[in-house]
């Protein structure tokens, strides 16, 4: 038998990586067909998307439809949706198709790195995490940057790269810094890699081709694609942008805000960041946790098998840490988005963390002093006791198991029956169920990590220097330790993270396109609709409608009336208020009302006989119930 399995041990890995594909492929068709649509996102690519490709709009333009991204995140997806038909229906199978095709660049790169198995490992890794596979499944930017930096690793590893593979490389890279600026970075770290592994003419070649699709697109959308830089560069700094700078962004951090008094005070909303921080690595908890490990094992210089690897790992590692750096401070500031998005900020760049574990894997020190094994113990138990205070699932999931079994019975010992196991402690001791299963909770919560890190894993040195297995060293058997059950339990909402959308069991891609047969029923092609559903998907089934442009971005880009902003200043760059609303709403033909704005909206407008109720379609997605209805409203001023 161990014959056979070392001589087809490549097969074998072939097959395992197969198998976890074929998972992948069946989980993420599952999530196409029955999650829920994520409010605005989703469609917001889609439904922009489409009306650039199709040249209704031009990007960056004055008064055209609000981009909030680089170009390519909303083309690729409108040309996708140009060539299969709009509809969600098509945006998720390309997604689909896209993110097959991704993970297989992953296997690849990551065969080049560590070889089959850890290929396969890769695979299944994925495979295993649901989080991971609905980000790249639904219609996001998330899949096309996997795709494009996937491949362009593909491309740049390997000791002796020909200069196509460089330039193409590098080209995929600047194709991604121009689907989102935050992958930018990307780009010009890649170069100065290049340049610093290959030379001067790689390093040129490389710059050629990472900065040609940037120079493009600027080109091509000069000066308005400033838009979007003026997002991120602080005022001041570069003159040209600053007169694209709307003076009314959203921060989500009011003004006046101190971090003095958030202790004892639950409504803080330090508090409400430092929560979205811990749900971030937990939704990307194996890749944070792996290169927490490669930083705290980093090998000796002398350890390196060939001076190519330790500056590949290098260059991984810096990007890698670059790029959460500038996501957790554009996120936790309060500048790009109410906090939560942190942690989908976090999956555009897993596959390079993934990429650096594999990498440096074999070179992780094992022979450490003392002092920097106890460092790693208390790192680590304090990283754990951190996760597990702010990972409420987990909270529940033991709660939840500590009941179940203080709850079961047991035979009495002087009376016949069964009594519950807490109403003998209770009896015996006194101390009554509230306490009981607080005090187990407690201890529970503490022994865990702690015993994991100070009981279990000297034991597993102990028998591994028995039994001569791998696990003799401390700091190196911690480490592994941690992150192969990590692994293997990263299917489990308290370890992987929980789905961000809602999971239907009717087909929400049905549900959709009927809802869709109901809107084009009723809503002539030409008609001037005012849009109050937050789900963008569904302007797909009637696109041939006159829009208000700005509504594109829903209440992102809803400003307050400001007397000292012209008013068609604030239109001009994208954005409406109050006065744009009730222009608006004065102007349409139709008006559509997702079901949960209706009632304090819209309802006394149709009492008051301005509007007339003349159809309610089904939910967009059945699980969602009564407020995912919409209800189509005809304006009678313009009758």
């Amino acid at each position: 038998m161990r014959n056979f399995l070392k001589r087809h041990q490549s097969h074998l890995s072939y097959l395992t990586a197969g198998l976890g594909l074929i998972v992948y492929a069946l989980k993420s068709w599952d999530i196409i067909h029955t999650v829920t649509s994520i409010v605005f996102d989703e469609g917001g690519y889609m439904a922009r998307g489409y009306l650039l490709a199709i040249g209704k709009y031009w990007p960056y333009a004055d008064y055209s439809i609000p981009l909030d991204h680089m170009p390519l995140s909303f083309l690729i997806p409108g040309y996708a949706q140009v060539l299969f038909g709009p509809g969600i229906r098509a945006g998720r199978y390309f997604s689909f198709g896209l993110g097959l095709i991704a993970l297989i660049g992953l296997w690849i790169a990551a065969r080049k790195l560590g070889g089959n198995w850890w290929a396969a490992i890769t695979i299944w890794l994925l495979a295993l995490n649901p989080v991971w596979i609905e980000s790249h499944s639904l219609g996001f930017s998330q899949v096309l940057i996997l795709f494009l930096t996937t491949w362009a690793f593909v491309f740049l590893i390997g000791e002796r790269n020909t200069s196509w593979q460089i330039f193409l490389a590098s080209f995929l890279a600047g194709l991604a810094g121009m689907t989102r600026l935050n992958l930018l970075p990307v780009v010009f770290l890649l170069i100065l890699y290049i340049y610093w592994q290959h030379g001067k003419k790689a390093g040129i070649l490389s710059l050629i081709g990472g900065i040609t699709p940037i120079i493009f697109f600027h080109i091509l959308y000069w000066p308005g694609i400033f838009r979007i830089w003026a997002y991120y560069i602080p005022e001041g700094i570069i003159p040209l942008i600053d007169t694209y700078r709307f003076p009314l962004e959203k921060n989500y951090i009011p003004e006046g805000f101190t971090l003095s008094g958030f202790w004892g005070n639950e409504t803080h909303l330090l508090w409400d960041i430092i929560q979205a921080f811990w749900n971030g690595l937990l939704h990307n908890l194996f890749v944070v946790v792996g290169v927490l490990v490669v930083v705290m094992l980093w090998p000796r210089k002398k350890t390196w098998k060939s001076e190519y690897h330790r500056r590949l790992a290098f260059f991984l590692l810096a990007t890698y840490v670059i790029l959460f750096l500038m996501h957790m401070w554009a996120a936790l500031s309060g500048t790009s988005c109410g906090f939560t998005c942190f942690k989908g900020y976090l999956m555009f760049f897993t596959n390079i963390g993934l990429f650096l574990i594999i990498l440096t894997f074999p070179y992780w020190e094992k022979n450490l002093p003392l002092w920097r094994n106890i460092l790693i113990g208390l790192f680590i138990s304090c990283f754990l006791i951190a996760l597990e205070y702010w990972n409420h699932a987990w909270q529940r999931n033991i709660q939840h198991i500590i009941q179940n079994i203080v709850e079961l019975k047991i035979p009495r010992l002087n009376n016949p029956g069964t009594i519950e196991i807490w109403r003998v402690i209770d009896g015996k001791f006194g101390i009554p169920y509230q306490s009981l299963t607080q005090f187990l909770y407690t201890c529970t919560f503490w022994a865990l990590p702690l015993g994991f890190v100070w009981v279990v894993t000297p034991l597993l040195i102990r028998g591994g220097r028995k039994f001569k297995m791998l696990f003799t060293h401390y700091g190196w058997a911690l480490c592994t330790t941690l992150l192969l059950i990590i692994g293997i339990l990263s299917p489990l909402d308290s370890i992987g993270g929980e789905l961000n959308a809602k999971k239907c069991e009717s087909d929400v891609l049905n549900s959709h396109e009927a809802v869709g047969k109901t809107l084009r029923k009723h809503i002539p092609a030409g008609a001037k609709v005012y849009w109050d559903v937050e789900s963008w998907t569904m302007f797909l089934y009637i696109p041939d409608i006159e829009i208000y442009p700005p509504q594109t971005m829903i209440h992102y880009n809803f400003v307050p009336l400001n007397p000292t902003i012209d008013q068609d200043f604030v239109l001009r760059n994208g954005y409406w208020n109050e006065e744009f609303k009730e222009l608006w709403i004065g102007d349409a033909d139709f008006i559509l009302v997702e079901g949960r704005y209706y009632i304090d909206e819209w309802r006394p407008r149709v009492e008051a006989g301005e509007l007339t109720l003349i159809d309610i379609t089904q939910p967009i997605e059945d699980c969602r119930g009564d407020h995912a209805r919409i209800l189509i409203l005809q304006n009678n001023n313009k009758n």
